[in-house]
């Protein structure tokens, strides 16, 4: 049988645990968390009526459909000149994770005092984190209502210094892709040299 005060450590443990989570997802680097990035609808077209038309030479064309009504993500950052502004794509981790003007909505302190919003509303804390929602049955308390440790705030700085800065991968070239995709005549990966000493250790 566990005391008040073991089940309080846990409860405030899992707190600790599922804000970090929260501020991990809402910070990462994903088209949906950027300020520059948003979700266009595409206005439904018209369907053609075709009437018709004299006879004609046959033409060959090629037709690309491109589901004109699906949602798609765009990248709006310098939208505000629409004579340099490309309107890019930006619906997949991997073009966010490596753009460099990408802002996270929220900072931080944002995220957090959000992650504290929706456990103060008891039905997304049974919904989502039922642990917590039992300790607090036990308890009699809210968790949010707790002010977080200060080893907790500790964990939150760490992981918030580590996102502010790590670096994407640089992208390679298109020439370096070129070379590891076609890495040249075999003669220039394997030499006599190479095959007389072939498993031999180096001294």
């Amino acid at each position: 049988m566990k005391n008040v005060d073991e089940v309080r450590k846990r409860l405030e443990k899992l707190r600790t645990r599922y804000l970090r989570q929260h501020c991990s997802t809402v910070r990462a680097k994903k088209p949906q968390n950027c300020v520059h990035n948003v979700l266009h609808t595409p206005r439904p077209q018209k369907k053609q009526v075709l009437t018709e038309v004299e006879r004609a030479p046959r033409v060959v064309t090629t037709l690309v459909i491109m589901r004109p009504e699906s949602p798609v993500r765009l990248c709006m950052y310098g939208s505000e000149n629409s004579a340099t502004w490309n309107g890019d794509l930006c619906d997949g981790d991997a073009v966010a994770q490596n753009c460099p003007y990408f802002e996270a909505k929220l900072s931080e302190e944002q995220a957090a005092i959000e992650f504290e919003e929706l456990m103060a509303d008891d039905e997304h804390v049974v919904k989502h984190y039922g642990d917590v929602a039992a300790l607090q049955w036990v308890l009699g308390e809210r968790v949010y209502r707790v002010p977080l440790s200060a080893w907790g705030r500790f964990l939150l700085w760490i992981d918030g210094f580590m996102r502010n800065t790590m670096r994407p991968v640089p992208r390679l070239s298109k020439s370096d892709r070129g070379h590891l995709l076609d890495p040249g005549p075999p003669e220039e990966l394997w030499q006599d040299a190479d095959a007389e000493n072939f498993g031999k250790r180096s001294p």
